[in-house]
Parts: structure tokens; sequence; C-alpha cells
């Protein structure tokens, strides 16, 4: 008989990492998606381990708690929300997160500044920071960006006045 993993089914709480459950990174408050996020294809649950691990874990032991407001994003969703067409939200290699215990401005310096492999780190809207890890194969980009208006990115200044504020 095939085990939960192998049908594709996660049991509720199961935990990806240490402190990142699969609920929580493949939540939506988008009723109509509930069913489809849940059931992520098999690549894009490995994919959230592997973000957990590599990038969310080291990330929450530099800043503390971290809350989780979009992780996947089966592509139903993403388009409901105008996220990017090739979104790693999509393959299950980003999370938006909040950090519990600190500013957002001191949390993305703490993480730009350490060794944590990143893809992206991307203080968006100054309301949360997009971290993602990179596919599989790839070396780290550690792209340093922050957007305040939707396609419209640039590059990370701690000095800018809008990013003193956060």
């Amino acid at each position: 008989m095939p085990t939960l993993a192998e049908r594709g089914q996660i049991p509720p709480g199961a935990k990806v990492s240490d402190h990142f459950a699969f609920a929580e990174l493949t939540v939506t408050e988008h009723r109509d998606f509930l069913d489809e996020q849940a059931d992520a294809p098999p690549q894009v649950r490995a994919n959230l381990v592997r973000l957990a691990v590599d990038v969310l874990e080291p990330v929450r032991s530099l800043v503390g708690p971290l809350r989780v407001s979009s992780g996947y994003r089966c592509p139903g969703l993403n388009r409901a929300i105008g996220g990017a067409l090739k979104s790693q939200h999509l393959d299950g290699l980003a999370a938006d997160v909040v950090p519990v215990e600190l500013d957002l401005r001191d949390a993305y310096l703490r993480i730009l500044q350490s060794s944590v492999p990143f893809d992206q780190l991307i203080l968006e809207f100054g309301r949360w920071l997009h971290l993602s890890a990179p596919y599989h194969a790839h070396e780290p980009r550690r792209q340093a960006l922050m957007i305040w208006s939707p396609g419209n990115y640039e590059k990370f200044s701690a000095n800018d006045p809008r990013v003193r504020g956060v």
C-alpha cells in the first residue's frame, strides 16, 4: 500500500523543517484554491522542504520567529493575486515572511550580512520580506532588492528614506 507521501497527501500539521509546517507554506485565504494548494505536486513539496531547511530555518536563527504570509502558490492562486508569471512561489521556492521580533529593516540587514544561501531577498512594499531558494543545481544569486510599486524592482539601499521607516 502506498504511503501518504507517495500518494501526494501530507497529513495536517506535518513539518517540513523544525519550525515550519507544510500547511503554513501552502496557506491561502482564497477559499477557491484551498484544495489545489494542499495538493502541491511532488517537486513543489520537495522544494518547500529545501526552502524551509536551507533558507527559512537559517533566517529564523538570525532574526527570530517568522510569520509566513505566502509560500507556495498554485497557478490559479498566483494569477488571482497578480503574481509574477515566473514567480518562484509557483515552484515552492519562495515565501513572504514578516519577522515577529525585529523590524523589517533590521531583519533585512541581518540576512543580507549573513551567509544564508538565499536566491532573492526583497523588501516588498515596506510590509514583508520575500525570501527564495535557488533552483535545483543553481548557485544562489543573493539578489538584494526592494519594491515599492508593482513591477518596479530596485537594488536595495539601506540609506533609502523609504527603508528607514520600516
